[in-house]
């Protein structure tokens, strides 16, 4: 429990007081009691944590980002897609536009019928800018 909470302390430092952390999916942050507990001694600081295989994709909505998951819900944060690539694992997320984040494990398919487009498994088309589509075919050749 200690540990646990620790670590999410650490993070909130890391993250510079902002409420949201997002943990690999193998980090022992997805044992729900462990969290509860550690959100629970916490709450008055406002965490969220985010296992990274729950986001579809990020989207940005001016200096914010709008996060998608797997469930349906949506999530809206103050921090900037910029910050949100620096924080993910990048052999699981692409950015395919300066406005989107995709993860590719929820990749579909590509289509470049009308434009370049990350078809999402929820059915979400996701616009390949121009300059990102080359990087695009090579990263996902390797998935």
């Amino acid at each position: 429990g200690n540990s646990l909470l620790y670590s999410l302390q650490l993070a909130l430092e890391e993250i510079d007081d902002k409420n949201v952390i997002i943990v690999p999916k193998d980090s022992g942050f997805n044992n729900k009691e462990k969290i509860n507990l550690a959100i629970s001694e916490m709450r008055s600081k406002g965490i969220k944590i985010i296992e990274d295989s729950t986001i579809i994709r990020l989207h940005a909505q001016g200096n914010c980002s709008k996060l998608f998951f797997t469930d349906g819900s949506t999530y809206f944060d103050t921090r900037t897609l910029k910050i949100y690539e620096s924080l993910l694992d990048t052999s699981k997320f692409f950015r395919v536009h300066k406005s989107d984040i995709i993860n590719l494990d929820f990749l579909n398919e590509y289509s470049n019928q009308d434009g370049n487009f990350a078809i999402m498994n929820n059915g979400d088309a996701i616009s390949i800018s121009r300059s990102k589509v080359n990087g695009f075919i090579e990263r996902i050749k390797n998935i």
